[in-house]
């Protein structure tokens, strides 16, 4: 039971990566390294991904 709650806490952990530089696999990854309470910590502090520019055509 305590290996699915670490589990779940780690899938929470990737599913707030998201909109980060790390991904949801890279914070999965890192959750599964770290502990989830200090992956989250690390994504907390990094930098949201960078919306992507639309490409402007000259006129």
């Amino acid at each position: 039971m305590l290996i699915f709650a670490y589990l779940l806490a780690c899938f929470l952990v990737a599913l707030n990566g998201r909109h980060r530089r790390f991904g949801v696999l890279g914070a999965m990854f890192l959750s599964l390294l770290i502990t989830p309470i200090l992956a989250f910590l690390v994504l907390w502090v990094t930098a949201p991904k960078p919306d992507p520019q639309p490409h402007q055509t000259e006129a």
